[in-house]
């Protein structure tokens, strides 16, 4: 086994950068304090690893601080990318992704074990490293003594990184419950449960979209991760496992109650708490039996009952040991959904890929069928197990004492099934990838119906206040000479640049050495422009990380500060046009009209 290493290690030219140019080495960061978080979609500690590590950016917007997140597979559905972005577009801050579909990063640090934590200083070298998910208070302290090292003895990159705005994400429907005529529906991708009718139209938006642990009216409340859903006497319960509680939702007035959990993670495995004193892990897939409310913790491997009479909640079955075992003493490993029976329940066990069945009498559990691609929800009719088998993808039915059959699967427009219900005789499916609804009589060969969602309200900005880099359009430069860098600053309706006040530029190499330095100094204003020389080396293709600041003027004459923070793909060659013009991809932090890079390489050009 190899060692790990005291400073951050090459980075793999394999790797495969999401919405962004590669970044060309760590080098690009010196300067910053680096929180490398190696991951993969199908382990919960990981899930639970990235929004935390997503959330830290809030925490350290503007400072020279780097949230680096590489999935790195295991399985062969790991390796869907399309399931990949859907996750990433569900956090509730973009984060910069890659792949490492190689695994080299796990190597490069004696990785054990996924997750697996890097935390590096602003010269790169490792802090710490090792296996599991974060402690949020531990970590942050850690990060802020660095920084403020670093800002102290002015080793603080000016460029700060900044991560590219996620495109806005679907709904991703997921937990799903019949109440009459209508269906509720979880959405994790906007953060919200919605009440639709049969055709898809949303009735009612609960959730305000931002992602948060807020209380009160429909439009004020809030949601991180809502999971799973069921219905008790007048209430739709959400499992929300991203903020890690159970919460409450009034079917008449709309109005979110907190029931259980105090919103931070928690490794508790007895509970005996009562409400919001409880901590909870990830809780998803509620289900009301015999007065209480059973729900799955997946964060903790285990089942748990809440009483809604009293508040408690406490664990139930499960050791919170990740593994297959039956018995009085059984134990899950990340189990997703419930469906209740007559005298029994049915566990869709995740990670485990395995069918469990309870038997309440004991209680006794029992694995009915295994095999299964990542189980995610289950409904009970009579004495069929309908199972959503989300990496299948398909909806199996599962009898006592045969195998599970196929049902419905990708032909029918499965991409990743992850709720059931039936309303009416119909079994009703919720489908992330497909961002629909589905609906069809459970029999084989049987058609089945796709409901789009409609009438979905927009959500709120999600970088509000956090920096954000546009993308820009590519330039070209000539080699070993300054180029003049012209870049456009778009501004708000009625804004516009002030060209007497003060304009800084900040531009850093990602690491690819196409610059002779990294430049930080003033620039002159010309119209909507920001303009100053750039030493370039070179010849190679890399990327360029620009800040600038400056002062915008509204209609009123009243000033404001603004900040813009720029990534331009950059190719340096001996013999390059003289002027090259760019178009921004992307939005900047604040919305508003395209902007553009030009270079006009000029030999010997002064400092502006």
């Amino acid at each position: 086994m190899s060692a790990t290493p005291h400073r951050l290690p090459d980075l793999p030219a394999s790797l495969r950068w999401l919405d962004r140019p590669p970044l060309g080495s760590f080098r690009g960061l010196r300067g910053h304090v680096v929180v490398l978080l190696l991951w993969r979609l199908g382990c919960v500690h990981s899930r639970l690893a990235l929004a935390a590590l997503a959330a830290l950016q809030r925490d350290f917007a503007g400072r020279a601080f780097a949230a680096l997140a590489v999935h790195t597979p295991i399985e062969a559905a790991e390796l869907d990318e399309a399931r990949l972005r859907r996750h990433l577009a569900a956090l509730p801050l973009p984060i910069t992704a890659a792949v490492d579909a190689q695994r080299l990063l796990l190597g490069a640090f004696a990785g054990r074990a996924l997750p697996w934590l890097v935390v590096a200083e602003v010269d790169g070298t490792v802090a710490f490293c090792g296996r599991g998910e974060p402690a949020r208070g531990r970590l942050v302290d850690a990060i802020e003594t660095l920084l403020r090292r670093a800002e102290r003895e002015g080793r603080a990159a000016p460029a700060t990184f900044a991560p590219v705005p996620a495109p806005v994400p679907a709904p991703q429907p997921g937990g799903l419950a019949a109440d009459g005529g209508t269906l509720w529906v979880a959405a994790p991708g906007h953060r919200r449960v919605f009440q639709v009718d049969r055709e898809g139209r949303v009735l009612r938006a609960i959730g305000s979209g931002s992602a948060g642990a807020a209380d009160g009216a429909a439009e004020v409340a809030s949601f991180v991760l809502p999971a799973g859903l069921c219905l008790r006497l007048g209430h739709v319960v959400v499992a929300d496992a991203g903020s890690h509680t159970l919460r409450a939702i009034d079917r008449v007035t709309g109005n979110v109650a907190t029931w259980c959990g105090d919103g931070r993670r928690s490794t508790d495995r007895h509970g005996g708490g009562f409400g919001d004193q409880q901590g909870l892990c990830a809780p998803v897939a509620p289900c009301a039996h015999a007065g209480f409310l059973c729900f799955a913790q997946a964060g903790a491997h285990q089942l748990w009952r809440f009483d809604p009479e009293t508040l408690a909640a406490g664990s139930w079955l499960g050791s919170g040991a990740r593994a297959l075992r039956d018995g009085a003493e059984p134990a899950f490993a990340e189990p997703l959904g419930l469906g209740a029976g007559q005298d029994e329940l049915y566990v869709a066990d995740a990670a485990n890929g395995a069918l469990r069945r309870i038997d309440l009498g004991g209680p006794e559990v029992r694995t009915v069928a295994t095999g299964i691609a990542r189980p995610a929800a289950v409904a009970v009719r009579g004495r069929e197990v309908f199972v959503a088998a989300a990496w299948q993808p398909a909806v199996l039915r599962w009898r006592d004492g045969e195998p599970p059959e196929v049902l419905f699967d990708a032909a029918h427009g499965l991409v990743e099934p992850n709720g059931l219900t039936f309303v009416d005789g119909e079994l009703w499916i919720a489908d992330a990838g497909a961002g629909c609804l589905f609906a069809g009589v459970p029999q084989r060969g049987g058609a089945l119906r796709r409901v789009d969602l409609s009438a979905v309200p927009a959500l709120p900005p999600r970088n509000v206040g956090l920096p954000a880099a546009a993308l820009a359009e590519p330039i070209t430069v000539a080699a070993h000479a300054d180029a003049t860098l012209s870049i456009d600053l778009p501004c708000g309706p009625g804004e516009a640049v002030d060209a007497g006040a003060p304009c800084s530029v900040d531009v850093a190499d990602d690491g690819d050495g196409l610059l002779a330095g990294d430049r930080h100094a003033a620039a002159m204003v010309e119209r909507t422009a920001a303009v100053l020389a750039l030493p370039v080396d070179g010849p190679g293709q890399g990327t360029l990380r620009v800040r600038v600041q400056a002062t915008v003027r509204g209609a009123d004459g009243t000033p404001r500060a603004r900040t813009w923070h720029f990534l331009v793909p950059a190719t340096v060659a001996a013999g390059a046009a003289a002027v090259a013009s760019i178009g921004q991809r992307t939005q900047c932090t604040e919305p508003s009209s395209p902007s553009s890079v030009n270079a006009a390489t000029r030999p010997g050009a002064s400092e502006p």
